[in-house]
């Protein structure tokens, strides 16, 4: 034996003799899986789309000389109205500051005065309180730089009143 034993060993390391290990494994595993999965997948695909046109009209207001060339009053005569409209020139170049009506019965007593703060070539005066009758009036025009200007020029402008 002791023959069989160096010859083996001789050829085992002259690699003529190649021995294969078997090597056998036994495993035994057990897999216990509790438990819950719950996977959602939203897809939201929102789009928004606005237009807005905008648009601003802006009105420009220009005060501009009335086209008469002398103050008046209508509706001459007056009747079954409640008012009284005087126009007037306003002068070009310049700003009116301030009107004056004063009205004044035919015997010259004054009947009333009526005031417009804002100018504008027009102005209007109640005569409900006025008596039928005849009356004269004169206009004061004051402007911005401070100058006058009295329509009609020099005299007195009438209208009458009918109820």
């Amino acid at each position: 034996m002791k023959k069989v034993l160096i010859c083996a060993i001789f050829l085992f390391s002259a690699g003529l003799l190649i021995a294969t290990p078997t090597v056998t494994k036994t495993v035994t595993e057990t897999i216990i899986a509790t438990g819950t999965s719950t996977s959602t997948a939203t897809l939201t695909i929102t789009v928004t789309s606005t237009i807005t046109p905008t648009s601003t009209i802006t009105p420009t207001y220009t005060i501009t000389p009335t086209p008469q060339g002398k103050a008046f009053a209508f509706p001459n005569p007056a009747k079954n109205t409640n008012e009284m409209r005087f126009a007037y020139p306003i002068e070009a170049g310049k700003t009116p500051l301030l009107a004056t009506v004063i009205i004044k019965s035919i015997n010259g007593e004054e009947a009333g005065r009526a005031y417009d703060p804002t100018p504008n070539g027009y102005t209007v005066v109640d005569i409900s309180k006025y008596a039928r009758g005849v009356y004269i009036y004169q206009l004061t025009l004051e402007y911005t730089d401070g100058t006058k200007k009295v329509h009609p020029l020099g005299k007195y402008g009438k209208f009458a009143v009918i109820k």
